[in-house]
């Protein structure tokens, strides 16, 4: 976006080389393939700050900051904002340095125009790794925002921070590392935890904790006939507990054929955000005597049992971390994927 002609120039090198749109002042469209902006800048930036994930506004620093103010939510969400001078001289990563990916797009603009890109977190200054870009880097989910951001701060100003990993995943990161009992011993003032566990095992009242959870889990469900949505909700939530597994690691739910359009599970599904795998009968019938089974369930639905083959089949033929548990009418199992894909999305 730009509001100069000389603005123009320099935007429509950039498009040259990474594609996008390019706004500008209606004036300077006659002629051209520019989309025009016919408001107030403010008012026009509200109708595209959430539609596009990249925003590279060549202007000066303080009309961007004035335009896109009102509009600015949550580092999770806010897309990547890049300021420059019609030079392209200073390319500033302004908004969504880290999760958004300003930093780098301030790099690969300013790698365009020849000029500079200014970056201004402390952590990559500091040559660290932030938390969120660790779960950036690794996919991994942050639980809690308020804990991430007192880690990251501790990080940045030299207090000590270990990194504890309760997950498969090989880390490339230069943090100390400690297992959850060295940690309840040395009482470091923060942690990185990488894994699923929900409680620690030791007081974190002192402790400054960033969870990053592992998204590789996989539900396993089946469950009666019209079952009841909130039933199926809070006995997943109790399972989960009980079990001491974060449910926001889930990465699928996996059932059989016969139950995709069960709306408790569909809705499950939606409240989760994650993908419904179905599997089809014939896929567990092979393999259903590796199983516990069911002779009511086999004479229904032509298998003995559901939730465990259909949750194996989904995790790649992963790790079983909670066998069968029935509870009412309801099937839980959950198992821990093998490799990076999910069998089957949808």
């Amino acid at each position: 976006m730009s509001v100069t002609t000389g603005g123009l120039k320099t935007a429509q090198s950039i498009q040259k080389e990474m594609g996008g749109d390019i706004f500008t002042l209606e004036k300077y469209c006659p002629g051209t393939d520019y989309r025009p902006i016919r408001t107030g800048l403010k008012e026009f930036m509200g109708g595209i700050f959430g539609t596009y994930r990249e925003l590279i506004l060549v202007m000066s620093c303080g009309i961007a900051v004035r335009s896109i103010a009102p509009y600015l939510d949550s580092k999770l969400t806010d897309p990547a904002v890049v300021v420059l001078d019609e030079r392209g001289n200073f390319c500033i990563s302004l908004l969504s340095g880290h999760l958004g990916g300003a930093n780098q797009l301030a790099e690969k603009v300013a790698s365009i125009t020849g000029g500079i890109a200014v970056i201004t977190t402390a952590s990559d200054n500091l040559g660290l790794e932030s938390v969120d870009m660790i779960a950036k880097k690794y996919h991994f989910v942050m639980e809690d925002m308020e804990q991430v951001k007192r880690v990251t701060s501790c990080l940045v100003n030299g207090k000590k921070v270990v990194l504890v990993n309760d997950s498969p995943i090989h880390l490339d990161l230069s943090l100390e590392r400690r297992d959850l009992e060295q940690v309840a011993a040395e009482q470091p003032d923060a942690v990185i935890y990488v894994g699923n566990k929900e409680e620690l095992g030791w007081d974190q009242g002192d402790i400054f904790v960033a969870k990053l959870r592992v998204p590789n889990l996989v539900l396993g469900i089946g469950c009666r006939k019209g079952m009841d949505g909130e039933k199926l909700r809070s006995s997943v939530r109790a399972f989960f507990h009980q079990h001491n597994l974060a449910l926001c690691a889930v990465k699928a739910i996996a059932t059989v054929d016969v139950k995709k359009d069960e709306p408790a599970i569909l809705g499950l599904a939606e409240q989760l955000a994650v993908p419904l795998c179905i599997v089809d009968r014939g896929e567990i019938l092979p393999i259903e005597k590796r199983f516990a089974c069911s002779d009511f369930v086999k004479k229904t639905i032509g298998v003995g049992c559901v939730c465990e083959p259909a949750a194996f089949i989904v995790s790649g033929q992963g790790k079983l971390r909670v066998p069968k548990t029935a509870l009412e009418g309801i099937t839980l199992c959950i198992y821990e994927e093998r490799g990076n894909e999910i069998y089957n999305m949808g």
